[in-house]
């Protein structure tokens, strides 16, 4: 059964790769046929060439840090973790809608050997990268837009949702589960009171991963956001792009669209061209320290 479970996660990990890759592929079409327009010369070229790439660095270092912050419970080994985020990522920025998620849930649900684990840590971890994002959305919609963008409201939803579930779960678990046992009979009250157990164990789960640990996961988010806006900046004088607030938040709908761009689609093709090569230096590190290379 084991060697099934791995075969299995072999064969997902090659599809999803394979996927991205192939997605990876169209977008460098589209950028061929673009023709982009180089505005600067060689060596400011190459000055912000490498400006970008130490804001990609620190970009992800955050984000990296921030999702192990949230997974520390669970004692991966360091290196693996990042091999794991870096392949992650990978999938997730080449796949359409934010779909790459899904994978990510699958991945380190295998390597936690808990389903519950591996959904509630990353819709964690999307969830208070979200609520740094709306501290930048909701100011930007009320005071420059004069009005209310649908990315803020669905993304203001999403975290309402979740934290009036986390409320409710919190304050009438003990009622709920009370009444259950005295009053349910059937089989579907079992069934009940086990999905009950188990948003329950899911709630622990997070209220004791937050404790002592919060703010520090918000400084990291903040941190990949501040340096992902610099990271776009940068990359937009190259192709001499208007690059402010504004156009920092018609990026961000983008994200949860198919809408293409220049410097989406740039961004998307350095960052993902970048994150290969890191994942093609961690595999080799890995087998020359065991010994295979």
């Amino acid at each position: 059964m084991k060697q099934n479970k791995t075969s299995w996660y072999k064969i997902m990990n090659m599809f999803f790769l394979l996927a991205a890759v192939c997605f990876l592929g169209g977008v460098l079409r589209e950028c061929v046929q673009n023709e982009w327009q180089i505005a600067v010369d060689g060596r400011q070229i190459i000055l912000r060439i490498l400006l970008c790439l130490v804001c990609f660095v620190i970009l992800h270092m955050a984000k990296c840090l921030r999702f192990y912050l949230v997974l520390m419970e669970q004692r991966i080994q360091f290196g693996r973790f990042v091999r794991m985020y870096l392949k992650t990522t990978f999938v997730n920025f080449l796949l359409p809608m934010k779909s790459g998620e899904l994978y990510r849930i699958y991945c380190f649900a295998h390597e936690t050997k808990n389903v519950s684990i591996g959904f509630v840590s990353v819709i964690l971890d999307r969830i208070l990268d979200t609520c740094v994002l709306l501290l930048f959305l909701v100011p930007y919609d009320l005071i420059v837009a004069h009005e209310i963008s649908i990315v803020t409201i669905i993304l203001t939803l999403i975290v309402f949702v979740v934290g009036a579930g986390c409320v409710f779960l919190y304050s009438s678990y003990g009622y709920l589960n009370r009444f259950l046992m005295i009053h349910g009979t059937s089989k579907r009250t079992i069934y009940l009171l086990q999905i009950l157990e188990h948003l329950k164990m899911c709630y622990d789960y997070t209220a004791g991963l937050l404790k002592g640990r919060f703010m520090l996961i918000l400084v990291f988010s903040c941190i990949g956001w501040i340096f992902e806006f610099l990271f776009l900046k940068i990359m937009a004088g190259i192709f001499s792009i208007e690059f402010q607030t504004a156009q920092f938040a018609e990026y961000i709908g983008g994200i949860f669209s198919s809408d293409t761009g220049m410097l989406k689609n740039g961004y998307v093709v350095i960052s993902a061209l970048g994150l290969l090569l890191a994942i093609l230096l961690a595999f080799v590190g890995k087998r020359r320290r065991s010994g295979k290379c």
